[in-house]
């Protein structure tokens, strides 16, 4: 008999469950794996959390692809501006060669494009290997950098390209770009992946994996991240605090039928938590919800929140160096807003 797990509530066998008022349905979860499908039934037990990630699959993909275009999304925005500012100091870091424009996380490929469109006045083809958790997006990213045409030549492996940049390197896929032309690579982490990764320990771990997969000699790793000075804290909240971002991030409980027709702003709940330094966001269930993941259950129990984002803000441009460097990274070039409330870090592995 399965047991039936009840966040912040009483553990009851199925035969006893109490009446709640949605079953879910185990066809919103095509596209995860088996074992992804057991790590979300985990993190919704014991940590009444979903991560992020998670939150990209299927239809989330095209609601990331609408929040990113948005107005409201200044991560986007600021991100391209200085990228786009800076490409020609990019461009003096590398060797000159002809390469391989990785890009880890890739999103909708929208945070690549101006780097591949200047790249791809250069070397004609440059070659664009997208990398993401989820098969929607990488369809996203593919279709957006391939309106370029015949100047972008796209790699993607069914095998390679999916992956959990958290729990796995990319050397494959950089190797598999390589092998083409033996080019340098350009890996790309942009639009703040980093600090949307779960705690330290999870970020160091995704930096390990970046370092284990770029060549000593030429490659560089470009690195976007958010910040956050006290007075900007309002303005980091405000991004957050949108019907697009709660759309986003309920993905996946919207999915297992979670959610219901009552105003987005009673259901999220948005907060900057000083501890962490960064964004918290909750559902917040106003009745018992049931939903079966792979045989067994878990109940979200009226009232209790349930968190869905996490995103970590770098206190400082320091704070993000140090990390690097501890991870075995070296600061190459380092460029910010006029603000100072985003950065893009250029760092080589040696």
């Amino acid at each position: 008999m399965n047991k039936a797990v009840i966040i912040g509530a009483t553990e009851y066998q199925e035969s006893s469950l109490v009446p709640v008022q949605v079953q879910a349905n185990m066809r919103t979860l095509i596209g995860l794996t088996d074992k992804q499908k057991s790590e979300l039934r985990t993190s919704m037990r014991s940590r009444a959390e979903i991560p992020l990630k998670f939150e990209y699959f299927g239809k989330g993909a095209k609601r990331f692809d609408a929040l990113f275009r948005s107005d409201e999304y200044r991560i986007a925005s600021l991100e391209t501006k200085i990228i786009t500012n800076n490409l020609d100091e990019i461009d003096s870091l590398l060797s000159g060669k002809s390469m391989n424009i990785i890009d880890v996380g890739c999103g909708n490929g929208l945070k690549a494009l101006p780097l591949v469109q200047h790249f791809s006045q250069k070397f004609t083809p440059v070659i664009y290997a997208p990398v993401d958790i989820s098969k929607s997006m990488l369809r996203l990213a593919i279709d957006n950098v391939g309106r370029l045409g015949s100047k972008v030549e796209i790699i993607f492996d069914r095998k390679e390209s999916i992956v959990d940049f958290e729990k796995d390197n990319l050397s494959d896929i950089a190797h598999l770009a390589t092998n083409r032309l033996s080019r340098d690579n350009l890996f790309l982490f942009l639009g703040h992946t980093l600090g949307n990764a779960r705690d330290l320990s999870a970020r160091k771990n995704i930096l390990r994996h970046l370092l284990e997969s770029m060549n000593e000699q030429n490659d560089l790793l470009l690195v976007g991240v958010e910040l956050s000075l006290d007075k900007a804290t309002q303005n980091v909240l405000a991004q957050y605090r949108s019907k697009l971002m709660f759309e986003l991030v309920s993905t996946v409980l919207d999915g297992l039928g979670a959610t219901h027709s009552r105003s987005w702003e009673d259901d999220f709940r948005v907060e900057f938590d000083v501890v962490e330094n960064g964004v918290v966001g909750y559902f917040v269930p106003r009745h018992p919800v049931e939903i079966r993941i792979n045989g067994r259950f878990v109940t979200l129990a009226e009232g209790n929140p349930i968190r869905l984002v996490t995103s970590h803000k770098f206190s400082s441009i320091d704070e993000l160096l140090n990390l690097m460097k501890d991870a075995g990274f070296y600061k190459k070039k380092a460029f910010m807003d006029d603000q100072k409330m985003y950065a893009v870090v250029a760092c080589s592995c040696q």
